[in-house]
């Protein structure tokens, strides 16, 4: 009896060896992933801070890794055709997407069929600050200060880019046209690169946008930086003021901290996922090219959330900015 019982037990564990053995996603060591070229699929066009920070990351991914890393930009359908790409994709961690994440937050309640569900066909991998984002104007326009393009927006149209739909600067723009009167013809873009274009010859007034895609412009003398939308000072915007120093008060100008979430195919693997935070951390105590992307966003520290912060993140940011758009009664263009 003792050794039928001994050799029905080696028989179990033998078993469940050799089912590890035959599935494609087992880990027995950190070495097991990636197998192949791994992507980073951006919602937004080049220029944006989601760009900024892939091409960052895929470069110093691409120096520790066995396996390429590029970058694809898909932008679109407030991000819905990079995250379907990525939903539809293998759950194995080679395909990630990573754009802002009020796109995420408003598809759901914005769009009558969203081609992904978020919440059940994406898991969260990271986020990071998206910086300190100015808005500006450009240099031919007459305000120096956003209490004064309210004013000159009371009088006129103002022409405002806009660089995602539903964005945090979009539902500004939105609470200011319904306490002042101003008038804003917002025109929104697929990412920061055209609208700066736009900005800049004059056919915006305004915009905004991340530190890192605005900051052309704001070099070459083209456009003014005249506050910080996203709430964040940074020596790289000497003496531009945030919201509150403008005095503009409420949820919308005071709650709202954009960021850049990566997210994978929702049936990844929990061991892979802690791989690639891993990697994101290393990143950014490691690599000079990551740091100067999040230095050029006019970021320092603290910009990372991950695990139970990115839940706890998630569960607060999420409704507020639904909640928002529902109260403001923000729509599709």
């Amino acid at each position: 009896m003792s050794m039928m019982h001994i050799s029905r037990r080696s028989f179990l564990t033998s078993s469940a060896v050799m089912a590890g053995l035959s599935s494609p996603l087992a880990v027995f060591s950190r070495d097991a992933w990636p197998t192949k070229p791994v992507k980073f699929v951006v919602t937004v066009t080049p220029g944006g801070s989601p760009d900024i920070v892939a091409r960052a990351f895929a470069q110093y991914w691409s120096s520790v890794l066995p396996q390429p890393v590029t970058v694809e930009n898909r932008p679109g359908g407030m991000g819905m055709i990079a995250m379907q790409y990525v939903a539809t994709s293998p759950p194995d961690g080679h395909t990630i997407s990573i754009g802002v994440h009020s796109q995420v937050a408003q598809a759901p309640i914005m769009l009558k069929r969203p081609a992904v569900d978020v919440n059940r066909d994406l898991k969260p991998v990271a986020a990071f600050y998206t910086g300190a984002s100015p808005a500006c104007v450009h240099k031919d326009f007459p305000a120096k200060t956003m209490r004064e393009v309210v004013e000159i927006a009371k009088k006129r149209v103002v022409n405002v880019g806009n660089y995602s739909l539903a964005s945090t600067w979009q539902l500004m723009l939105t609470e200011i046209m319904r306490e002042t009167g101003a008038k804003f013809n917002i025109v929104t873009y697929k990412g920061t690169g055209q609208m700066l274009q736009d900005l800049m010859s004059g056919v915006l007034d305004m915009g905004a946008g991340s530190l890192g895609g605005m900051m052309p412009g704001i070099d070459s003398g083209r456009i003014r930086p005249i506050v910080i939308i996203t709430n964040l000072k940074s020596d790289k915007l000497p003496g531009v003021p945030i919201w509150a120093d403008e005095g503009f008060k409420g949820p919308v100008f005071n709650d709202l901290r954009e960021t850049n979430l990566l997210q994978v195919p929702a049936q990844t693997p929990q061991w892979i996922v802690d791989r690639q935070v891993e990697l994101l951390k290393e990143g950014v105590e490691k690599s000079e090219a990551v740091r100067a992307a999040f230095n050029s966003l006019g970021l320092t520290s603290d910009y990372m959330f991950s695990g139970a912060a990115l839940d706890d993140m998630i569960k607060v940011y999420r409704p507020t900015i639904q909640r928002l758009t529902k109260e403001l009664n923000l729509t599709p263009q």
